[in-house]
């Protein structure tokens, strides 16, 4: 592998952008290859355990917020919160009591 490959690992492996030799061995091994990490995190939408996504360090803010994104969406298509998602780092906030709100101040407000 070179520097700059991504590849996620997992019972049915995917990776991205590898070539060569590289990428005839993880075909074999029952691996998909896509070229671009959008499609890779679309199409393991809610089956990926773990991505791991190594680049260099003016692509790790994008692609690790594009995952971060994919686990937002997944949560919201399947009605959960992010830690009933499995997401290991979500931790439960306060209890909230709402009622009565009209509306809520903040910068978005």
């Amino acid at each position: 592998m070179e520097v700059g490959d991504q590849i996620e690992a997992g019972p049915s492996a995917t990776g991205i952008g590898i070539a060569g030799p590289t990428s005839t061995l993880l075909r074999f091994l029952g691996c998909t290859l896509y070229s671009d990490y959008h499609a890779m995190l679309d199409a393991c939408k809610g089956r990926a355990d773990l991505c791991v996504i190594p680049t260099g360090i003016a692509w790790h803010e994008r692609m690790a917020c594009a995952g971060i994104d994919n686990l937002i969406v997944d949560a919201f298509d399947r009605e959960l919160l992010l830690g009933e998602c499995g997401v290991e780092w979500a931790r439960p906030g306060a209890p909230m009591d709402v009622r009565g709100y009209a509306r809520f101040e903040g910068p978005c407000a």
